[in-house]
């Protein structure tokens, strides 16, 4: 069965156009489905504070806040406020359905400037959370996660420390009088500015990157994450703004704002003191090391990154992008090996390898015979690329008119007149004008990576154009042409 061009072209732009949808699509899922909580949940850690009172009595004064772990050696950071006063220091989490309790071995770093401090936990073995390289831009989508306080009730909170106090400060039972207390809140909203201010009035002379956010946050979040949707830390939340004000007129804009320290600022005190972040994991089998595990109820589909549901999407699409050069040979199109199809206003360098005399002889005497039907003919341009690979083109009086008299000369039919397909040459090479008044042709050119020559003369793009004769050789790139006119 042979098939018309007209009907082979048309079955590959629909298979064009079925990989590029299964493409977008495909895209689209993974732009929705990149962010999984699942995936970072336990790096998520609670950040109680207990005074001596509240150790002695189960009730008065007791801190609470949010953080996060980045090393695998057990390093929290949190905000520096939630650790300012004296007590004691735990960290909590749900996991493997119990509540799990560290004392904070350590305080090794903290500053009141930027509101930040890092703990160390040495026996946490969570599992860490990646920091995003750079910070977000306004309207990047960002995701807190912690504790919001204001969710807590004043009977869990006493329900929760009389348990720690029973139990030595040691993990817990699972129990629904404080399940709630140990569940983080994951909450979604987008990055409204990221700006170099004075800090949080703490020390005014001080300057720090903040990022402004509109994601609902309370007085539990300080310390808690800011992520981005690829499960990475954009930032430290660290103080929600009651009443936000525009910067120019101070009025109140009648919502609330989220503040956070941004991720470049922590980068830059974890690269200064030392403090490992961004490790490479131990394992990359999928096994997880000892104190890692997830919880029992954990699922092998679970455990898989969300992404991969959109994955075949993307597969597919490729796949059928990159069979359309096979199709179209089963299709039977070879026309291309010979002329690639052209708009009527574009023209194409004849591409063959070497031949007998007789037939080439038989390709020059055709593409005139073409050309002459078209208007005057001026003359020819042939040659051969370091390759030995040959080219051949014709120009007439009728391809220069309606164009302002010139062509653009290039590597590709999509944004030139005459293509000549080699990589040595650029997209837009060069042009040839025809100037009817003398009958002359003249080369410039277009800024091209490779250049242009005339008989071994380099011309620049400031020499404008430059008239070639008859035996001139002009070169492009790699590829040699001697212009012979009629």
């Amino acid at each position: 069965m042979v098939n018309s061009p007209l009907a082979t072209r048309r079955t590959n732009v629909a298979f064009r156009r079925l990989g590029f949808l299964l493409l977008f699509i495909g895209m689209v899922a993974l732009g929705w489905a990149r962010f999984d909580f699942r995936q970072i949940k336990d790096g998520v850690v609670r950040i109680v504070v207990l005074s001596e009172e509240a150790e002695t009595t189960g009730k008065g004064m007791i801190s609470l806040g949010s953080g996060f772990v980045i090393s695998s050696q057990g390093h929290i950071v949190t905000n520096q406020h939630m650790i300012d006063k004296p007590g004691r220091i735990l960290a909590v989490q749900l996991r493997d359905n119990k509540v799990k309790v560290w004392r904070v071995g350590a305080v090794v770093y903290e500053s009141r400037e930027k509101d930040l401090a890092v703990l160390l936990v040495p026996e946490l073995g969570g599992l860490p959370i990646r920091l995003a390289k750079n910070d977000p831009y306004p309207g990047d989508e960002v995701i807190t996660i912690g504790f919001p306080g204001m969710a807590d009730a004043q009977q869990e909170k006493d329900f929760f420390v009389n348990a720690l106090l029973e139990s030595g400060f040691r993990d817990l039972p699972l129990k629904d009088g404080y399940v709630n207390f140990v569940r983080p809140s994951v909450i979604r909203g987008n990055v409204e500015d990221v700006r170099i201010q004075s800090n949080w009035g703490r020390d005014n002379n001080a300057r720090c990157t903040i990022i402004r956010h509109n994601a609902p946050t309370a007085s539990g979040n300080s310390g808690g994450a800011l992520v981005n949707d690829s499960n990475e830390i954009v930032g430290v939340h660290t103080a929600s703004d009651a009443e936000a004000r525009d910067d120019k007129t101070k009025a109140s804009q009648g919502k609330k704002v989220g503040l956070g320290l941004a991720v470049s600022e922590l980068i830059e005190v974890l690269e200064s003191v030392g403090i490992p972040y961004n490790e490479i994991p131990a394992k990359t089998t999928g096994e997880v090391e000892p104190g890692n595990s997830r919880s029992e109820t954990s699922t092998a589909e679970e455990a898989a990154p969300t992404w991969a549901k959109a994955l075949p999407f993307v597969m597919i699409g490729l796949a059928v992008v990159l069979v359309i050069p096979a199709l179209k040979l089963l299709l039977g199109d070879r026309t291309s090996t010979k002329t690639a199809r052209r708009k009527p206003h574009q023209r194409i360098a004849g591409e063959f390898p070497s031949a007998p005399a007789s037939e080439k002889g038989a390709t020059v005497g055709n593409q005139r015979s073409n050309h002459q039907s078209n208007g005057r003919l001026l003359g020819s341009l042939s040659g051969t690329d370091e390759q030995g690979k040959r080219y051949f083109f014709q120009l007439s009086a009728s391809d220069f008119q309606g164009r302002g008299d010139s062509l653009k000369v290039g590597r590709t039919g999509n944004h030139v007149e005459i293509a000549i397909p080699h990589p040595s040459i650029s997209r837009v090479h060069a042009s040839l004008r025809y100037s009817p008044d003398n009958n002359e042709i003249a080369l410039r050119d277009e800024n091209s990576a490779n250049g242009c020559r005339i008989n071994g003369k380099k011309l620049t793009a400031k020499d404008g154009f430059q008239p070639i004769g008859g035996g001139d050789c002009l070169q492009l790139g790699t590829v040699k042409l001697v212009y012979q006119p009629e």
